[in-house]
């Protein structure tokens, strides 16, 4: 929700009526018509079927619900029970419908458009191990864009892996980043060590292949490094 400041009819009259130019040859007409006009406002309204305590009540809270919101600033309905005193007690439902009364005049609904993330990440065990995300579903993929350090990834099924990873690599560092239309809007850092200091605890078969396979990662290392001595 956000607050608007559109003007009633009676506003519009009013603001008409004071800068009409008084050199103007039809003055007296114009200004005979918005009185006319400025009158028969009055009249609906004071010809209005008489409020009872309950709708009266609702009027002083959407007063003080438009009184308490920021303009150019989007509320959740929760945010206003929390900021706006006179909500503090009503229910989300109460509250809602209250907004609803008020909507389009006073206030305006605006459907922000949720952002896509990661929702997952592991390692897939293959001939060769890669790493992987998950991209949470709901989301349209056609304007999803992954980047694995900076190049441009395959997005299958709402995954993406990384090219395989030799025993050697198992500390490297994968930065996934994500992006929706063009806007970066979740980034995740991994790597195979990360993915096994998950799991070294588990006291399950998936943690002990984890930590096996990253002793041999590090046992692969050490006699490169020996080679290349």
């Amino acid at each position: 929700m956000t607050k608007t400041t559109k003007m009633t009819k009676r506003d519009y009259f009013t603001i008409l009526r004071a800068a009409y130019p008084t050199t103007a040859e039809n003055y007296t007409e114009v200004i005979a018509f918005i009185d006319h006009e400025l009158e028969l406002l009055a009249k609906k309204n004071s010809a209005e079927k008489k409020q009872t305590p309950v709708q009266i009540a609702n009027e002083g809270i959407k007063d003080a619900i438009y009184e308490g919101m920021t303009p150019n600033r989007l509320y959740s309905v929760t945010e206003i029970i929390k900021e706006v005193p006179a909500c503090a007690e009503l229910t989300n439902q109460k509250v809602s419908n209250l907004l609803r009364q008020m909507m389009p005049e006073r206030i305006e609904r605006i459907e922000e458009k949720r952002k896509a993330y990661f929702k997952a990440a592991g390692v897939w065990f293959d001939n060769v191990n890669k790493l992987y995300v998950k991209v949470a579903g709901g989301f349209d993929s056609s304007v999803l864009t992954v980047k694995i350090n900076g190049v441009e990834a395959e997005i299958v099924g709402g995954v993406i892996y990384t090219d395989g990873i030799v025993a050697t690599d198992f500390d490297g560092v994968y930065i996934f980043a994500l992006y929706q239309d063009g806007v970066l809007v979740h980034t995740v850092e991994y790597s195979i060590k990360s993915y096994v200091y998950a799991k070294q605890n588990g006291g399950n078969a998936m943690a002990e292949l984890a930590t096996a396979l990253y002793t041999y990662g590090q046992s692969a290392a050490v006699y490169a490094a020996t080679l290349g001595n």
